[in-house]
């Protein structure tokens, strides 16, 4: 039941814009508002399309490829914010694309417990998008 509900999901959203219909990993980002909405599916696809048109916009400015401007200002966030973890993962070699992108393209949810991901997203959508 929840496989068929994400499958309609992606498919209207690659009605609304076919450029969804190209994007790699969509259904990890979207599959947490199958769960939040219990088989609402006007409503899964009415917040994944909000989602994806206020946070995601800028995700396929580049597409297929990730979005290089966004990811070097998240590497500046946390060059600011957390200079010692920032100047680790230089040294080991890590960019923001191997950190940063797999967090952002799935919009946390693979790395964030639901309850966890559900507050993360109560505070998102409360506040301006950045």
């Amino acid at each position: 039941r929840l496989s068929g509900l994400l499958e309609r999901t992606l498919s209207c959203l690659a009605h609304w814009c076919p450029l969804f219909g190209e994007a790699a990993d969509l259904d990890a980002a979207i599959f947490p508002w199958v769960l939040a909405f219990d088989g609402d599916e006007v409503a899964t696809f009415e917040a994944a399309a909000t989602v994806l048109a206020n946070w995601g916009q800028r995700f396929f400015e580049c597409h297929p490829y990730p979005p290089v401007e966004l990811l070097a200002g998240v590497a500046s966030l946390l060059a600011h914010h957390a200079p010692v973890l920032a100047a680790h993962l230089e040294m080991i070699g890590a960019d923001a694309l191997q950190w940063a992108w797999p967090l952002l393209a799935a919009f946390f949810s693979r790395s964030l417990a639901r309850d966890d991901w559900l507050v993360l997203w109560d505070h998102l959508l409360s506040h301006e998008p950045v």
